[in-house]
């Protein structure tokens, strides 16, 4: 699949200082609409004292930057053996999947990282919160 140049994200440490190590690590660059949640929703989990709207004012000029994400057939695959092993460590099978399902399953585990728990449980996708693993054994 083919992508215009305007919807390619560059990970630098300007607009994504605090999660662009995630994305080095899971060996591929997710469609800016992911990066740019798992960004805000870090901000938002380190950062108490931001409020949501001031964060979301620093990110919204950049690109991809919207409410209509597309999954993660457009992503781009840095290294897939690197994005192989960390869905195995996160418990996702790669079982007739193509790599941009795999990449999704990888997004989604991460997105469900930064819910929230109400008595033990996490508002929704508990099952794959469930199955993240923890940082330590993925980030050496």
């Amino acid at each position: 699949m083919k992508r215009s140049k305007s919807s390619i994200i560059q990970l630098n440490q300007t607009e994504y200082p605090e999660t662009m190590a995630i994305w080095h690590e899971t060996g591929f660059i997710p469609p800016a609409e992911y990066a740019n949640l798992v960004e805000f929703l870090h901000q938002m989990n380190m950062y108490e004292d931001n409020h949501p709207i001031d964060i979301l004012k620093g990110m919204s000029g950049r690109s991809g930057f919207s409410a209509n994400a597309s999954g993660c057939a457009s992503c781009i695959i840095t290294d897939r053996e690197k994005m192989y092993g960390y869905a195995e460590k996160c418990g996702i099978s790669r079982d007739n999947k193509s790599d941009s399902v795999i990449a999704e399953e990888i997004c989604l585990l991460i997105i469900a990282d930064y819910e929230p728990e109400v008595s033990g449980h996490s508002f929704n996708n508990k099952m794959l919160y469930d199955r993240l693993p923890d940082r330590a054994e993925i980030i050496p």
